[in-house]
């Protein structure tokens, strides 16, 4: 691949959100470092699982257009980047059940991306939303056995530059 070639809206968008969460004290350690590419992270998300009892994994969605309304006109270089913020954690810990836990790193999560945008402005619009929240299923993952997880999407409305 041509090193030329600006990243796209997606990969950087993640890469935001990751340094984002990862500049909470109490998610450092949970968050891992790069966009997750499942077809040669599966390992490293194990053991951070595994040593951390939690993992909290960022990965870039395909880029969708966006909702056009009223007036709009479509504009193939604006686009909605999503990432998927898998989060994850071991079964119960001591007292605490594992859904209990899995609720509060979701509720961390969320309050550490709440009212932040990456562009670092207070423009309208630049913010990003969540999209959807779903429950993340690792049955069919066996170095992810024993593991509870949610999904939450969140999405940013992009403009593409030349």
């Amino acid at each position: 691949m041509n090193n030329e070639l600006q990243d796209g809206p997606e990969y950087v968008f993640a890469q935001a959100v990751i340094d984002r969460l990862a500049g909470k004290k109490e998610l450092a350690n949970y968050v891992i470092p790069d966009p997750f590419d499942a077809s040669d992270q599966v390992n490293n998300l194990a053991l951070a699982v595994a040593q951390y009892d939690a993992a909290i994994a960022v990965m870039p969605q395909a880029p969708q257009p966006p909702p056009w309304k009223g007036v709009d006109m479509p504009d193939p270089g604006v686009v909605v980047a999503t990432a998927a913020i898998l989060v994850m954690t071991t079964g119960q810990v001591g007292t605490v059940p594992t859904i209990r836990r899995l609720s509060a790193l979701t509720a961390a999560v969320l309050r550490r991306l709440r009212k932040w945008s990456p562009h670092n402005d207070e423009l309208a619009g630049t913010a990003p939303w969540v999209a959807e929240i779903t429950e993340l299923s690792t049955e069919e993952v066996p170095d992810l056995k024993n593991v509870d997880g949610r999904v939450i999407f969140i999405s940013i409305r992009e403009t593409l530059n030349p």
